[in-house]
């Protein structure tokens, strides 16, 4: 089950990358951020992780080489209640081989 989860996380890469770079404006914030684009990403990464019970992602959307948008959400220990952050460490184990190689 939990490779499935892994799995669903690298397919929402993909799913994000096509439907939301369409999306971004050339009006982006100092710090690099559409804040439409924001919403659109944070809408659409809590539709999917209620919908498929994820646990928690860490997202980072990067665009010719800028950050255009990161965010941290849901938890990353349930047992404990701890909340993703940008230290957290996910285990994908062989999970990339397949782009990789």
């Amino acid at each position: 089950m939990k490779f499935f989860k892994y799995l669903f996380i690298i397919i929402i890469y993909f799913t994000i990358s096509n439907e939301c770079f369409a999306q971004v404006k050339k009006e982006e914030k100092e710090n690099g951020q559409s804040s439409e684009l924001s919403v659109q990403i944070d809408d659409y990464i809590s539709e999917i992780t209620d919908r498929y019970n994820i646990p928690g992602i860490q997202l980072a959307v990067i665009k010719n080489g800028n950050v255009i948008h990161k965010n941290n959400y849901g938890k990353a220990n349930l047992e404990h209640n701890v909340s993703v952050t940008d230290s957290s460490i996910f285990r994908v184990y062989s999970l990339t081989k397949p782009f990789g190689n």
